[in-house]
């Protein structure tokens, strides 16, 4: 998993069956890293490691309006396998990604190509 993207289908709206990254809300009394790694394990049954905040990124839509907090990550374990909100969990290899169904990914996964081009990071998850 580590030469590749992990993305999900989205089950539900917004964007469903389009593919985003694995993420969700953050529960009460929760740490947005904490929120991070139990939404990933929760949609793709990864474990993760957190290895830096790529960007937090907002977004306004007709209902509503928030903070997408983006981290790179890299697979620990865990066989890939659909859960939670997610229809599907798929890898992917840079050249063959699927367009992203949220704009706040497609400008985070933007930012990471471009710093990756600069100097080379890990995957990003989040």
């Amino acid at each position: 998993m580590d030469d590749g993207i992990i993305l999900v289908k989205r089950k539900f709206d917004p964007g469903r069956g389009g593919w985003a990254f694995p993420g969700g809300f953050i529960d009460a009394e929760e740490t947005a890293s904490e929120a991070a790694l139990r939404e990933v394990k929760e949609e793709t049954n990864l474990d993760v490691q957190l290895e830096g905040l790529l960007g937090v990124y907002s977004y306004v839509d007709v209902v509503k309006s928030g903070l997408v907090v983006m981290y790179q990550a890299r697979t620990v374990g865990g066989t890939p396998r659909s859960g939670d909100d997610a229809e599907e969990v798929g890898c992917f290899a840079l050249g063959e990604l699927p367009p992203l169904v949220f704009e706040s990914h497609r400008r985070a996964l933007a930012r990471w190509l471009s710093i990756r081009a600069a100097g080379g990071m890990p995957p990003p998850l989040l």
